[in-house]
């Protein structure tokens, strides 16, 4: 089991390490479009 959870961390590592590019602005975009995220945008302005 802890050889599978290792392979399995490894996996992921490497899938968000290519993906990050991708994954990364949709995060920012999901985030800009929550309401909470809007408030501290307009605090900061």
């Amino acid at each position: 089991m802890m050889a599978f959870d290792r392979q399995r961390q490894t996996a992921v590592v490497i899938l968000s390490d290519t993906a990050w590019p991708v994954i990364g602005p949709a995060i920012k975009l999901l985030l800009a479009a929550t309401p909470d995220e809007q408030e501290a945008r307009n605090e900061r302005n």
